[in-house]
C-alpha cells in the first residue's frame, strides 16, 4: 500500500513538473511565434521555427527536471532517447500544423487562440508518449 502511495505521489509530482515546464515552453513558443509573425514570416513557417526551438528547450526540461532520466550515462541510450523524442515531436508538429492550418485558414479562428488550444491538446498527447515510451527509467 505504501509503495502504491509513493508511486502515485511520484506520478503527481511528475505531472505537476511537466505542466510547469510545459507552460514555460508554451510561453517561449508563443512569444517566438508572435516575433516571427511580426517580422512578416508566414504563420505556418513561424510555427515550425518556434516549435523546433521550443522542442529543444522542452527536451532539456523533460530529461533533467520532469522525468529525471539523467542517470542514464550511455551515449547510445541518450541518442536513442533523443531520436525517439524528436521523432515523436516531428509527428506531433505535422499533426499540429495540419490542425493549425484548418483552424486558422479554413475555420477562420484567431491565430493565437488556435495556437493555445492546439498546444494544450499536443501537451496532453506528448506527456503520455514521453512518460511511457521515451523517458522510461529501466
Amino acid at each position: 500500500m505504501k509503495q502504491l502511495r509513493r508511486e502515485m505521489t511520484k506520478d503527481a509530482k511528475e505531472l505537476i513538473r511537466y505542466l510547469f515546464f510545459g507552460a514555460i515552453t508554451v510561453g517561449i513558443n508563443i512569444l517566438l511565434l508572435k516575433l516571427f509573425i511580426d517580422l512578416g514570416v508566414y504563420y505556418i513557417l513561424s510555427n515550425i521555427i518556434s516549435y523546433f526551438i521550443a522542442v529543444v528547450i522542452n527536451y532539456i526540461f523533460n530529461k533533467y527536471y520532469v522525468f529525471k532520466s539523467f542517470e542514464i550515462k550511455k551515449t547510445k541510450i541518450i541518442n536513442e532517447q533523443f531520436l525517439k523524442f524528436v521523432g515523436m515531436r516531428i509527428v506531433s508538429l505535422i499533426l499540429d500544423n495540419f490542425l493549425f492550418y484548418i483552424c486558422v485558414s479554413i475555420l477562420q479562428y484567431p491565430i493565437y487562440l488556435s495556437r493555445i488550444v492546439l498546444t494544450i491538446i499536443i501537451i496532453a498527447l506528448t506527456f503520455i508518449l514521453n512518460k511511457f515510451f521515451i523517458f522510461v527509467n529501466k
